[in-house]
């Protein structure tokens, strides 16, 4: 007769299995909540960089928008 054979071999109880599961399922879905944060942070500071430089237009009579020096022609 082994030593071994009285000892029955330890499973571990089915709930830990799933707590490993649900574990893993929170951490994959705070990563990607986390990330979703970064890009949309991410997006929005891109945004406010380009409100930024904002483009200036060839302007069209550009005679009228000079001072007038009191020089008439």
């Amino acid at each position: 007769m082994n030593l071994y054979d009285a000892v029955p071999a330890k499973r571990s109880p089915h709930y830990v299995k799933w707590l490993l599961v649900g574990a893993i399922t929170i951490m994959g879905l705070a990563l990607v909540i986390t990330l979703s944060l970064l890009w949309i942070c991410l997006l929005s500071k891109k945004e406010r960089a380009a409100r930024k430089y904002i483009e200036v237009k060839d302007q069209v009579n550009p005679e009228s928008s000079r001072k007038d020096d009191g020089i008439s022609k």
